[in-house]
């Protein structure tokens, strides 16, 4: 069996270090790719690691929207 295309989620926790590791590593071992998705319970932080990722810039107008009340 051999992986193609490895999905790795960051939540923000110092154990992501892991996740990734380990993913890069069985990636290496399968000569596969790996995807990493930013999933981070506040919206406005998943939002800005979106764009990052995206390499795109976010307004602070629209960033407010996406923040609580």
């Amino acid at each position: 069996m051999s992986y193609k295309h490895i999905v790795a989620l960051a939540v923000g926790e110092p154990f992501d270090r892991q996740t990734l590791a380990f993913s890069a590593w069985l990636a290496l071992e399968h000569g596969a790719r790996v995807t990493v998705v930013p999933a981070y319970p506040d919206a406005a932080a998943s939002v800005a690691a979106f764009g990052i990722s995206a390499g795109g810039a976010i307004r602070k107008k629209s960033l407010k929207r996406c923040q609580k009340p």
